[in-house]
């Protein structure tokens, strides 16, 4: 959940007056109730609510995944994501092995986390 500190944090960086929004209570249950994956999807959901809250999920996380996948191979990366991270001003918020055990088990039976894996783990809500 949004922090009142986050928010803070967040609303001076993009001058926003209103009030932190309610979020949805429930995280994201994924990969096996993995807690790294559930931080992982909260950050960007919490982004995503406090930034994007008009944008679909969909179309949010496809943006991620652009800003993301820099080389454009459509495999998302521990220091890609670590870079989006940076960019939002969360990379405090995750330590660069709970990312890497985020991707792991988000990956799919080849090991590596496809941009169309993850676009499906934040369009879920």
């Amino acid at each position: 959940m949004l922090s009142v500190a986050r928010f803070a944090r967040i609303s001076a960086q993009f001058a926003i007056t209103a009030k932190p929004p309610l979020l949805v209570s429930a995280r994201f249950s994924t990969a096996g109730g993995s807690s790294a994956v559930d931080k992982l999807v909260g950050i960007f959901e919490e982004y995503r609510a406090a930034n994007y809250n008009q944008t679909l999920p969909s179309r949010y996380a496809k943006e991620v995944v652009r800003a993301a996948d820099k080389d454009g191979d459509g495999v998302l990366t521990k220091e890609e994501i670590s870079e989006v991270f940076k960019n939002i001003g969360a990379d405090s918020e995750m330590s660069a092995g709970e990312i890497e055990e985020a991707i792991s088990a988000l990956a799919g039976s080849d090991g590596v986390l496809s941009s169309e894996e993850f676009v499906s783990v934040l369009s879920k809500k």
